[in-house]
Formats: C-alpha cells, structure tokens, sequence
C-alpha cells in the first residue's frame, strides 16, 4: 500500500519548522533583508530546536533522521523568507558532502558555532581549476557574506575547502537574508578530496535535493500569499478569486508546487533507502526550478501593481526563484533548456514597460488602445499576450505607412527613443545585477519598438507615389516583426 501520509515523527518535525518560521521569521521579515542576515540569537534558537542537523549523522552530534525530514524543515522555512532558510540552514548544504567524505570532526565542529556557513559550488562552467595542488578562481556569486567552508563539485571530485579565499560583498538580487558575494580562491589549499563514486554521487544528490526543497518552499509561499490577497481583493463586487481567469490560474499554481513537492519527496525517500538517487535527484531540482520560475511571476501578477512594492512580501518573487534555481548548478545539466528559458522571462518586466510605453496611436488608433492596455495589465510575460502586443504594433505602423498624419509620425518618432532608451536602461539595471541580457534579447526589445519606428521614419518620404516601394517596406516591417514573433514564442 502506497501512502502519502507524515508519520507522526516527521508531521512533528514540520509542525515545529512551521511554527518556528511563522513565530520567528515572518516578523523580523525586512530587517533580516536589511541586514543581510539573521540574528545570532535566532540562529541559536533555531539549532537549539535541532532543526539545523536533522540529516546529519547521530555520531556527528545530529539528529541522524535523513534527507526527507531535512526537506520538511526546509521548505517551511522558505515559504516564509527563503534568503532566511539559507542563512539559518548555516553550513547545512555543505554537510551532506562532509558526512559522506567520512567528515565528521569538521561537521561537529562547525556545528558547534551556529550561523557559520558553509557554500556549495557546481563548477559546471569551469571557473575553478587546480594549480600546484591548490584551488584558484573565482566563483561570481554566493549567497553568503561570510564563509566557514566551501565545497567546490569540480568534474569527478568534491574538493573541501576551509581557508585561502575571499569574499567581495556584491547588491543581493533575491535571497536578501543569506546576503550575497562574489568567492575568489587565491590558491586555496583543499582540506579534503572526495572521489569514491557511490559517495560523490550521494553527496551531490542530496545538495540537489535541499536545494529543490528550498525552491518549493518559495513557490509555495508566493502561491499562498496570492491566494490569500485573491481572497481579500474585490472587484466588479466580488473577490478577484472568484473570476474565473484568475482561480484556474491560482489552481494551476497549487498544482505547480504540488508537482514539485512529489519530485522532492522522492528523492529523499530514495536517499533515505540508501540509493545514490543521480536521477531522482536531478529531476527534482529541474522540476522544482521550473515550478519556481512559473509560479513566482504569476504570484506577483495575481497581486497587480502590488506584487512590485516592498509592501507585500511576494515583492521579490521572481527574484528569490530565479536566485534559488540558479544557485543549483545541477539544473544546467538536468535539463539544458531552464537557462535560456529563465533568460527570456527575465525580460518580463522590461517588455511590460515597453508596452506601457510604445503605444504609437494617433486618433485613428484609438481603438487599439484598449487592447494594448489589456495586454499590459495582463502581463507581457504569457506568450499570446506578446504576440499579440507584436501583431498590434505591427499592424499599426503599416496603418502609419499608407495612411500617415505627423502626429503619427511624432509619436513614432517619441516611440523609437523611448524603447531605445527603455532597452538601454533596462539592460543596464540586469547586468549591475548579474544578469546578463544576451543578443537576441536585445533584438526581441528593439525589434518591438525601436526598428519598426525607425523603419518607417527613414525610408517613408522615399516611398511616396512609389507603390513598389510601399510594398518593399512593409515587407521589410513584416519581417522585423516575425523575427521577434518566433522569439516570443520559442
């Protein structure tokens, strides 16, 4: 018999990080963000509780109770403050890696100061490498200020790391709690090396598995705040959840997060039984990331202008998501898709404020405000929102084409430098933040504005009382835009 049900044991254990996150967390919410961390008396208090070390072997002074309760704990933690799970789980995700190298002093050790972290590298860019037997390069990103320890997952080997790198405190973009900085190893000399096979693998089968719990953990919280701003909203009389749009779109985020949980739950029944779990492992964070990445953003649209003010916690989000499933460096080679995918919903809030401003209408055009307007408050990160935002300027500059005014010709020349500057602005804010903005991005962001516009400013006087040059040029806009068509929907 198959059964989906807590033991009494492991329902205990949730009930507590649930309380513990509720009581404790939720309150000091911004001033943890503020601070880059959380108070070492709370760290305290919480490994107190023995919530830091329920995975870690009894020998090693935890509580010995395996992957599946350490997922319970973490996934409560983060449906309230992610970036406060990562900071309070301390050196948590280096130890599966420590107790399956047979690390037990060092874990005792670290174990012994709550709030030392620890930091996990999946070198799957090859930014690390082996000089003189020592550790040199330079990780860009952790979510850490200050670090105990790091293991470093370099090709077949786990290479732990105590001393001989620093660390340059960057802006946190998601994750605020945890902080955020970039790691250099200046020939940092390893403490140990892991390379037995059947230990590497569990070591990092179960970081995977932490990782993907915390990454349900933030879906679930964005999902339930949601859910419960629904509640509450009125419009048209009535709550905005009882629209019919917004509850199939609130119920297909319940079943997102549910989805992801089933994933993780198995993998760490799997490394509970004794399994090296490579693959249950692996598709658990790549389920999990993808579960993130659909549900942050689409809690954050369910609130409205709400869901981008520091007021409401769901306000980062799309950050915390991305952040988490970033973070797992497994996921690029989970599944190979997630990063140009997540790079294209990036863009989210970048073609929503295209679209609020490149709407090139003169008085003719006024019935296609309207739509614009819709496709705006729907949010330009759906596919058919987009393309049909493309369709309509499309459409709207061939109207411009043959039948023009010059107000229409002054709007689209305001559209062009708007998106131009848009674009620029906009791209510059993402890479101050690590996040880089690739070529066919910026196409997709000037085609929908800028090279319509400018397309018609330069080449329209030349085509007056030349049919064939009218039709060549609106062949030409045709092709600009399908190219930002096709990007849209792949």
């Amino acid at each position: 018999m198959f059964s989906f049900a807590l033991s009494e044991e492991e329902r205990l254990i949730q009930e507590t990080a649930r309380r513990f996150a509720h009581d404790r967390l939720r309150p000091g919410l911004r001033a943890h963000e503020r601070a880059r961390g959380v108070p070492g008396a709370l760290a305290a208090e919480f490994a107190a509780l023995g919530l830091d070390a329920v995975d870690v072997p009894a020998g090693a002074g935890g509580q010995g109770l395996g992957a599946f309760a350490k997922s319970l704990v973490l996934e409560e933690l983060a449906a309230v403050d992610p970036g406060a799970a990562v900071a309070l789980d301390g050196a948590g995700l280096a130890l599966p890696t420590l107790a399956e190298g047979g690390l037990e002093a060092l874990i005792g050790e670290l174990r012994r100061e709550p709030g030392r972290r620890g930091v996990v590298i999946e070198d799957v860019e090859g930014r690390l490498g082996l000089r003189d037997g020592r550790l040199v390069g330079e990780h860009p990103w952790v979510a850490a200020d200050a670090v105990a320890v790091a293991v470093v997952f370099h090709a077949a080997q786990a290479f732990v790391v105590r001393e001989g790198f620093g660390l340059t405190p960057i802006a946190a973009c998601g994750l605020e709690a945890a902080g955020a900085a970039r790691l250099i190893f200046d020939h940092a000399p390893i403490a140990a090396t892991l390379e037995e096979p059947h230990a590497l693998a569990r070591a990092r089968a179960r970081t995977r598995t932490s990782v993907a719990a915390l990454l349900v953990g933030a879906a679930r919280g964005a999902h339930q705040y949601a859910m419960r701003y629904a509640t509450e909203r009125t419009a048209f009389g009535q709550p905005i959840a009882h629209h019919q749009a917004l509850a199939f779109l609130i119920a297909d985020l319940a079943t997102a997060v549910d989805v992801a949980r089933l994933a993780v739950w198995r993998a760490a029944a799997a490394l509970d039984r004794g399994e090296r779990a490579e693959w249950e492992a692996a598709s658990a964070l790549a389920e999990a990331a993808e579960q993130a990445l659909f549900v942050g953003p689409n809690a954050v649209q369910v609130l409205g202008g709400h869901g981008f003010m520091k007021d409401h916690p769901r306000a980062d989000g799309r950050r915390t998501g991305r952040g988490g499933a970033r973070g797992g460096g497994a996921r690029a080679r989970a599944r190979g898709g997630f990063r140009a995918r997540a790079g294209r919903r990036m863009t989210g809030r970048l073609r929503t404020l295209l679209g609020r401003r490149a709407s090139p209408s003169r008085w003719g055009y006024v019935p296609a405000l309207p739509a614009l307007a819709f496709f705006t408050a729907l949010g330009l990160d759906e596919r058919i929102p987009t393309v049909l935002y493309l369709a309509t300027l499309g459409a709207v500059c061939l109207l411009q084409l043959f039948r023009p005014t010059l107000l229409g010709w002054a709007l689209l020349f305001v559209l062009f430098v708007l998106s131009t500057v848009s674009t620029l602005y906009t791209a510059a804010f993402y890479t101050s933040h690590g996040v880089p903005i690739d070529r066919r991005q910026y196409v997709l962001l000037l085609a929908t504005g800028g090279v319509p516009s400018a397309t018609l400013l330069l080449a329209r006087p030349r085509t007056q009382g030349h049919e064939r040059g009218a039709v060549l040029l609106a062949l030409t806009l045709a092709a600009l835009m399908i190219a930002p068509l096709f990007t849209a929907i792949l």
